[in-house]
């Protein structure tokens, strides 16, 4: 009969994917005889899909393979049941912030709107943001962002990237300038309130 084997399981991380799969690393640490070696695959889940739920990896399902100086898989064998701590990484999204023309009506007011690339399936997030400028007469002006913040039931599962905000022209009734926009780059961090960078379309 095969010589049963032992391991032991190594941490396990991976970044949200949506999914309880993980991939676990085994590594033989008992039953071998004399030099012989062979190798261990598994498969097994996390306890839980979300970033803040994850803690444990058990290992479902072990897989062997020959090694080397004479090890066979054949000769050995590995059951499951292997479990260390386990954790998921939020997911990184991509943020694109638009500002919104307006016509001219004497105040300061500003607006934009924001899309986030890289939400996997079903999952809702969104990402809420507040619009200020200094500027009030007709012309290209710069917007301030700020208040930015990732909403949704599955916010905590993701982090923003790059804040990019193409700032608008703003003209009078009937009529709209069509300008430049400079794409700006400004590194956000992670989920909760973020300043953006402004700047000017000529």
């Amino acid at each position: 009969t095969a010589r049963p084997l032992t391991a032991t399981l190594a941490p396990v991380s991976k970044v949200y994917d949506g999914t309880t799969a993980a991939t676990p690393v085994l590594t033989i640490t008992g039953g071998l005889v004399g030099t012989e070696t062979v190798g261990a695959t598994g498969s097994g889940s996390f306890d839980s899909k979300d970033v803040l739920g994850a803690t444990t990896v058990t290992v479902s399902g072990v897989t062997l393979a020959d090694g080397a100086n004479g090890g066979l898989a054949s000769n050995y064998s590995l059951a499951g049941g292997q479990s260390a701590a386990g954790s998921i990484t939020p997911r990184l999204l991509t943020p694109t912030y638009v500002g919104v023309d307006k016509v001219y009506d004497g105040t300061t007011s500003a607006g934009a709107t924001g899309s986030l690339a890289g939400v996997l399936g079903a999952d809702s997030v969104g990402v809420s943001l507040v619009a200020t400028s200094t500027v009030r007469d007709v012309g290209v002006r710069a917007i301030d962002l700020g208040g930015i913040a990732l909403t949704g039931a599955d916010a905590a599962t993701v982090l923003h990237s790059f804040c990019r905000l193409p700032v608008p022209d703003r003209g009078p009734s009937n009529q709209r300038r069509r300008g430049r926009a400079r794409q700006l780059e400004h590194y956000c961090g992670g989920v909760g309130s973020m300043s953006v960078l402004t700047d000017q379309m000529r």
